[in-house]
This record gives C-alpha cells, sequence and structure tokens, in this order.
C-alpha cells in the first residue's frame, strides 16, 4: 500500500484496507458535511468547506 493511500484512507477518516461500500459511504457523509453551499452566508466557512472538498474529493478519487 502506497502513502498516497494511506493518506487517502486518513483524510477520510477510515482504517487502511477498509472496503468500497464503506469509503463510499464515508465519502458522502463527508460531502454533506463539507459542501460548500452549506456556508452560503459565511464566506469564511465557505472557503474552508471548499478546500476540505477538494481534499475529501482527492482522497477519495486515490481511493476509488
Amino acid at each position: 500500500m502506497t502513502d498516497s493511500v494511506r493518506r487517502a484512507y486518513a483524510v477520510l477518516g477510515l482504517p487502511a484496507g477498509s472496503r468500497y461500500p464503506t469509503v463510499r459511504k464515508r465519502y458522502m457523509a463527508l460531502v454533506k458535511r463539507w459542501h460548500p453551499d452549506r456556508f452560503a452566508f459565511d464566506p469564511q466557512g465557505q472557503a474552508e468547506a471548499g478546500e476540505r472538498l477538494r481534499v475529501i474529493n482527492a482522497a477519495y478519487a486515490t481511493l476509488e
């Protein structure tokens, strides 16, 4: 297992080697939590959420 894969599991908050259904479920929960639209009236929160979502999406793409 490469370091990038280990980091991807860590970003999603999952143990290394988690199965795909678990990865997808966690990914969807994080997207709901950090979607920038949830912070429509908070520009700073929206910027932070956008950055976190980029990291989450990259981690998910690594594991997909």
